[in-house]
């Protein structure tokens, strides 16, 4: 993964753990990227190394709040729709696949300016 590719809010797996994305470091003399998650006890930096894209799943489009449907999952009314991993907005598909969780939330953001968050 690269960090341009990710935003504070992203959900990704950090050895074999998913953990979202609450912070961001560059080291000015290494220019190394260190990512932050939280814990109970605080931050907690993750190497970009260690981190992996998350696959699209029904359990995890059911935690974005997407709503299953017969043919697709949707959101907001059906504003935002994922079907095949192709993304439509307002009933029209964007032209956008989409396989992993960072790059819907991502997307999302784009369309909506609003963020893509995990059901409490």
């Amino acid at each position: 993964m690269k960090a341009n590719e990710l935003r504070i809010g992203n959900y990704v797996k950090c050895l074999n753990e998913s953990r979202q994305i609450l912070g961001v470091t560059k080291h000015n003399g290494t220019n190394e990227t260190e990512l932050h998650y939280a814990e109970f006890k605080g931050l907690f930096p993750m190497k970009l190394f260690h981190l992996k894209p998350i696959l699209i799943s029904f359990q995890w489009l059911n935690d974005l709040r997407f709503k299953k449907y017969p043919k697709h999952w949707g959101l907001h009314k059906g504003s935002v729709c994922f079907h095949e991993n192709n993304v439509f907005y307002k009933g029209v598909d964007i032209g956008v696949k989409v396989k992993y969780v960072h790059e819907l939330q991502n997307l999302y953001f784009a369309l909506t300016g609003k963020e893509l968050e995990i059901k409490n």
